[in-house]
């Protein structure tokens, strides 16, 4: 007996600690929607060791004052690229990954920044990528349903559903 408490406590503990985490991710995601905060998840290993494959980076979409040594993201022929400014002109940006040996070719114009990295966070991007398949949310599904399952197996929680005794009331067969 003493086991299934201890197994439900657990999955209570585990099941509260999933609903903060979800509250906090939806949270953050209106924050950072509202102030034009964009995430890209980093696929390639170009920005390594700075930003390594399978982060994911965090894009200020508002940010147009681009200096040399930015790190911004920009559109490429309909990709997104992650890439730091080595040189800032009147048409546009001149970038390379910090991994390249030569600059990307050409030169970036103005139109194509979609703003600058503020923040990156290693493989959280792994687990967004995931997420986003239907492996991934048959995944999270399951998982949700097997914590409410094993909750509902160890038993009823203590004392909420068993019949209580009315002692608020005075007793109506009293003499």
């Amino acid at each position: 007996m003493a086991m299934i408490s201890v197994l439900r406590t657990a999955i209570r503990i585990l099941g509260n600690i999933a609903c903060i985490v979800a509250a906090v991710i939806l949270f953050s995601a209106m924050v950072m929607i509202l102030a034009g905060i964009k995430p890209a998840v980093i696929v390639s290993g170009s920005m390594e060791p700075v930003i390594h494959t399978g982060s994911i980076a965090l894009i200020d979409s508002g940010y147009e004052d681009v200096k040399e040594r930015d790190i911004i993201a920009f559109d490429a022929g309909g990709v997104l690229v992650t890439h730091r400014v080595v040189q800032v002109t009147d048409e546009g940006y001149v970038t390379k990954g910090d991994a390249n040996r030569k600059e990307d070719p050409g030169i970036r114009p103005k139109s194509a920044l979609r703003g600058r990295v503020i923040i990156w966070l290693p493989w959280i991007g792994y687990a967004v990528k995931t997420m986003g398949t239907p492996a991934g949310m048959t995944a999270l599904a399951a998982f949700c349903l097997l914590l409410l399952l094993l909750y509902r197996l160890t038993g009823k929680e203590d004392g909420l559903n068993e019949p209580q005794e009315n002692t608020d009331c005075p007793d109506s067969h009293a003499a």
